[in-house]
């Protein structure tokens, strides 16, 4: 009698706990993509909307001029919001508010195992972004392990909250976790591979951190609900059976809910790019005659995407034809940084190694470099950003793709207008008619510009 009771406590706890999961998961996905379109709108970039997978990679639709701004306001300002959430039901906390209380420890630990894994086994996704580009790997991974300290101190502050008591041992804690996690990171690996299995190495990783998480807490909180006074004297929550329905309909409310978006956003393309040009398309932003797999995206940010296989039209012909059209509209290259003139724009190119897996070649090699062009004009100066990307396939796969991609962002606008005045400034009228930009006064002047401001 007494282990059926037992067994009773752990399947309401544990189906408690797995449709209260899923609703703060899918809560810490919005918080962190909310977290990347407040990183674009505060930096002048452009937001088109939010995508939230239930199963899959979630994003936040949104071109930046400042990607690192934009990449780590994901995670911290995330994991910010999720910590409000359940500090402002903290005074009331109860079984009947497990959803907002489990917001802040899963936005916690799913920010911080994102960054770990990226930064430090260069799994796809924000960590790997930020340690290739924009800080060193050390700096993301200590990053991401501060999150998880955080997510798992604010998940001990709520043990009773789960049902456990002090007498519950680590096998009846191991029991309710391992029915809480481990059926929803079952599904997604199941819809990753059957549907994307191309990415499934990120889950895999995932669901390992989920399982051993789980063992980590199971013995850390009977450890800690036996020493500490405040967790051991706290009576566990009742879970009962209505509880139990209720967080099992929100849960099923909210996935219909995703589904639904998801059913919406398929009906656009995911990026809210387009095959036809838009209305008023800049014509400096036109494809040659041979681009293939055009792409559009309006205004304010006009983006202008194609690929070439490299057989066809070597990179040498593509970049060429990029040139001299963007001259021909009276647009001049930079050598320097047009944010900061003492930075030299590279030609070379920045390649690295994407491991595949059963269903990609053995490897696809990634080159990329990018360029920024200007058009000096008094009533409307213009900036073109252009990104090349090489991929490279082994040999025995398909030839190289160029993929080009032209932006001309209105957020870049004043900055150009800012930098001619301070040029204007230091070199007189003359000084806007010169070409900053292509020789070494850009450098020099960005240095005096340094040195005024320090004094």
């Amino acid at each position: 009698m007494h282990e059926e009771k037992a067994r009773y406590r752990i399947l309401k706890a544990g189906f408690l706990l797995l449709a209260a999961l899923f609703a703060a998961t899918n809560i810490a996905k919005f918080l962190h993509e909310i977290g990347h379109a407040l990183g674009a709108w505060s930096t002048g970039g452009i937001v088109r909307g939010l995508v939230i997978h239930p199963f899959s990679w979630s994003y936040a639709l949104a071109v930046s001029p400042r990607d690192d701004v934009t990449i780590w306001a994901g995670s911290i300002l995330g994991c910010l919001f999720g910590i409000l959430i359940t500090f402002s039901v903290f005074k009331w906390r109860s079984g009947r508010l497990l959803i907002p209380l489990l917001v802040g420890p899963v936005t916690c630990l799913c920010n911080g195992s994102y960054l770990v894994l990226g930064s430090v086994f260069h799994l796809p996704g924000d960590g790997s972004v930020l340690a290739a580009r924009y800080a060193p790997a050390g700096v993301v991974a200590a990053v991401g392990l501060l999150m998880l300290c955080a997510g798992m101190l604010l998940a001990f502050l709520i043990i009773p909250e789960l049902g456990f008591g002090a007498a519950d041992g680590i096998a009846h804690r191991t029991a309710v976790l391992a029915m809480g996690i481990l059926p929803y990171e079952l599904v997604i690996l199941g819809v990753q591979y059957f549907g994307h299995r191309e990415g499934i190495r990120f889950w895999l990783f995932s669901a390992a951190a989920a399982g051993t998480g789980l063992l980590v807490f199971a013995g850390l909180s009977f450890w800690l609900q036996q020493r500490l006074s405040g967790l051991r004297n706290r009576p566990p929550a009742r879970i009962s059976r209505r509880a139990v329905l209720a967080h099992q309909g929100i849960a099923v409310f909210l996935l219909a809910v995703l589904l639904m978006q998801l059913g919406y956003k398929k009906e656009e393309d995911l990026f809210g790019l387009q095959t036809k040009r838009p209305e008023g398309f800049p014509e400096e932003l036109v494809p040659p005659d041979w681009a293939e797999e055009v792409r559009y995206g309006g205004a304010p940010a006009y983006l202008l995407c194609y690929v070439c296989p490299e057989q066809d039209h070597p990179f040498e012909q593509v970049q060429g034809f990029i040139h001299t059209h963007l001259q021909n509209h009276g647009y001049q290259k930079l050598r320097y940084l047009l944010r900061d003139p003492n930075q030299v724009l590279s030609d070379e190119w920045n390649c690295r190694t994407i491991q595949g897996d059963q269903t990609a070649p053995p490897y696809v090699q990634v080159c990329m470099f990018s360029e920024q062009w200007l058009r000096l004009d008094d009533l409307n100066p213009r900036c073109v950003h252009v990104g090349f990307t090489k991929l490279i396939y082994p040999e025995e796969s398909e030839s190289p793709r160029v993929l080009v991609s032209l932006i001309g962002c209105e957020a870049d606008w004043p900055v150009v207008r800012d930098y001619l005045k301070q040029c204007e400034e230091l070199y007189g009228e003359e000084g806007r008619q010169e070409d900053k930009w292509s020789g070494d006064q850009g450098g020099r002047a960005g240095e005096e510009l340094r040195m005024k401001n320090e004094k």
